[in-house]
């Protein structure tokens, strides 16, 4: 699958789903061309526009996911073509009579655009609508004026199922079966079929069979504050909570420690991040059972290692300046060149000492299916470094620095967050819009990166995020913190504890 550039103007045709070969009244679809996916190609109109060019990865991203998941050698799509807007208004169209999918530039969505008329192709080599018409009704599809045939409109039901691409069908039934929770406008059977025949190769999780107890606690704020602190951070340090309030009043800032499931203050301190400077910039880093604070002012920098005992300043030629992550004792910082290649540094706060590993060249594509881009992140797996793309896959590296290793997420499964947990594990935030509810459900799950097992929870029933209880915090050993998603500065931030065994 690669991109060209297509010089030549597209001439478009009506509706998402044309049919320029059906016999009689439509009773079947013939499969134009077949073509094997190695070989299919994205042509764009626009030749040479960089923002067409730039558009049409999410197609590429498209045709690459569809095909791993559909298992198939080839697909009945004779060529992609991104085009300017079509003249039907609509989004994507697949044209029965030459096997042409189209996708519409101007689509705010062009990914799930692509996967809909690469469903109608699926649908139309193998006549996957026809055999189940109670769970692709042609009478759900009304409008007429563009889908006149009854073949027509059940391929369009069937597409406007298919068109999401993989879903997590054993959480749903998971989360109907044992929470009551009428998840979806589609029905699990119509969702389930689609899994079976068309995205087997999709991985399903298996919540049917949950390893781990969640609970969830009664939300708390940080108490004891007045006017003059406003909390900025709250880390993970072992198994306590630490936030991070600054002065309005001057470059001090204040440490709590608390306990994370009652947000009870255990100890706390203050300390001048830059000493004698009235302008400081400071960042907080949590590594394992330690907590780092980095602190940078006019002619000063510096590290600060915090404790329930006393903060100690770090007298290390680390340069406060580069860290983006402390894993092991090691700050760590990387520098990205146009996403292709992460180029990663760490300095020993220790010694001071300096290195560099081998250069990281991502395997995973980083388009997501909601038009973001999973910008690489650096964080940290258990003492080591990693890097993550949010929802979509995550790099770890190996004990003697030399090494990298590969993970993907299936991306059915709504991964939205990837924090670490001193275990070694990374916890998945996992955020789910229910349609019918008009809201998020929020639940985790536990990933082991270097045995790529999943842990589910044994109470699988989600926290339900309309209460804006969707907002990542922080995880330490057993235990999470969700904070609420939009505070005023007025308002006193709310911090919703889980814990697990």
């Amino acid at each position: 699958m690669s991109l060209t550039n297509r010089k030549q103007p597209w001439r478009t045709v009506a509706g998402a789903v044309v049919a320029m070969n059906l016999v009689g009244i439509g009773c079947r679809l013939e499969c134009a061309a077949m073509t094997e996916w190695d070989e299919l190609e994205l042509e764009l109109e626009d030749a040479g526009d960089p923002e067409t060019e730039y558009l049409g990865n999410w197609v590429l991203s498209a045709m690459e996911r569809f095909s791993l998941w559909n298992g198939q050698d080839e697909i009945c799509v004779s060529q992609v073509v991104l085009a300017a807007a079509l003249s039907t208004n609509t989004d994507g169209e697949y044209n029965t009579g030459t096997a042409v999918v189209t996708v519409s530039s101007e689509d705010d969505d062009l990914w799930s655009s692509a996967v809909h008329e690469f469903c109608h192709a699926v649908d139309t080599a193998e006549e996957i609508a026809p055999d189940y018409p109670d769970l692709f009704p042609p009478s759900s599809v009304t409008n007429r004026d563009d889908y006149p045939y009854r073949r027509l409109r059940s391929s369009e039901a069937f597409a406007r199922v298919c068109g999401h691409g993989p879903r997590d069908i054993e959480r749903w039934r998971a989360w109907e079966q044992g929470c009551g929770i009428d998840f979806t406008d589609d029905d699990l059977e119509a969702v389930a079929v689609v899994h079976e025949l068309v995205f087997p190769m999709a991985e399903q999780l298996p919540w049917d069979t949950p390893s781990q107890t969640l609970e969830w606690g009664t939300p708390w704020s940080i108490q004891g504050l007045d006017d003059g602190w406003t909390t900025r951070d709250v880390v993970a340090d072992g198994e306590q909570a630490i936030a991070l309030s600054g002065s309005v009043d001057g470059p001090l800032v204040r440490v709590d420690f608390l306990s994370p499931i009652e947000g009870l203050l255990l100890a706390t301190q203050t300390i001048e991040p830059c000493p004698g400077l009235s302008e400081c910039s400071w960042e907080v880093f949590s590594d394992d059972d330690s907590t780092w604070l980095r602190a940078v002012g006019e002619g000063w920098q510096g590290w600060w290692n915090l404790n329930a005992e006393g903060p100690a300043v770090l007298e290390t030629d680390c340069s406060a300046e580069n860290g983006d992550v402390v894993a092991g004792g090691t700050a760590w910082w990387f520098k990205l060149r146009e996403w292709e290649n992460v180029e990663i540094a760490g300095c020993v706060l220790a010694t001071g000492d300096t290195f560099a590993v081998p250069a990281l060249r991502p395997s995973l594509s980083p388009y997501r299916p909601d038009m973001g881009v999973a910008s690489p992140i650096i964080q940290r797996i258990g003492s080591r470094p990693a890097v993550v793309w949010e929802g979509v896959g995550y790099a770890w590296l190996d004990p003697d620095g030399q090494n990298w290793h590969w993970g993907s997420l299936p991306w059915h499964l709504d991964v939205d967050e990837m924090v670490p947990i001193p275990d070694g594990r990374l916890l998945l935030g996992i955020d789910t819009y229910s349609e019918l509810l008009g809201y998020s459900l929020k639940t985790f799950a536990w990933l082991d990166p270097e045995t790529e097992k999943f842990r589910t929870p044994e109470d699988a029933c989600p926290m339900a995020c309309s209460n804006g209880f969707c907002g990542w915090t922080t995880a330490g050993d057993g235990w999470a913190l969700l904070g609420r998603s939009y505070v005023s500065s007025s308002e006193t931030p709310m911090y919703l504890p889980v814990a697990w065994d």
